[in-house]
């Protein structure tokens, strides 16, 4: 995962990392898709993934959807955007 301050982009191809930012320790993946049958969480689907590729299990609505909707509601409930 891309870390810097504030943290947001992650490898892969996704996101680029910006100017300053360095390749920290890896702890997860996160995905949002965007699906408006997912009501509790705010039309996304959220998973999860550890540095094995594994499912962590994350509930979605304390882990993710909360955080979310409090710090990124002006944005969609997405914290960063693709570089162009």
């Amino acid at each position: 995962m891309w870390t810097s301050t504030p943290p947001g982009a992650s490898p892969g191809g996704a996101h680029r990392p910006l100017p300053g930012w360095v390749r920290g320790k890896e702890i997860m993946d996160a995905y949002m898709k965007k699906d408006a049958a997912a009501k509790q969480t705010g039309g996304w689907w959220f998973n999860a993934f550890g540095p094995d590729a594994k499912p962590l299990g994350v509930d979605v609505v304390k882990g993710c959807y909360e955080c979310h909707a409090e710090g990124a509601k002006g944005s969609d409930l997405v914290f960063s955007k693709f570089i162009e």
